[in-house]
């Protein structure tokens, strides 16, 4: 992301909000759709409403990180973000868990 980050603060800040985060949201719908493990802490919850809500929350962190220029590096990001989707069982769980 940071090599195109122009690109992105351009579209974000020219309007383009909702054409950028209606196709983040729709490829994080889709991938999250497909990963979401739905035993365990999720097994009582409604999928789409589930995938719909993640979807947003990951949207929006990216949006928000994009438009306040990046104050954290990209690695820092992607770590975090994947904690929070181990935490919710939106990924597999590693092994030594």
């Amino acid at each position: 992301m940071r090599e195109h980050i122009f690109f992105y603060a351009a579209v974000l800040e020219n309007k383009g909000i909702p054409t950028f985060r209606n196709r983040l949201q729709a490829a994080l719908l889709r991938g999250l759709d497909k990963q979401i493990d739905m035993d365990g802490i999720n097994r009582d919850m409604n999928k789409e409403i589930l995938v719909q809500f993640l979807a947003s929350a990951i949207a929006g962190m990216i949006e928000w990180w994009i438009t306040h220029s990046m104050p954290y590096s990209e690695a820092e990001v992607v770590e975090q973000l994947w904690a929070l989707m181990e935490r919710n069982q939106m990924v597999p769980q590693p092994l030594d868990q």
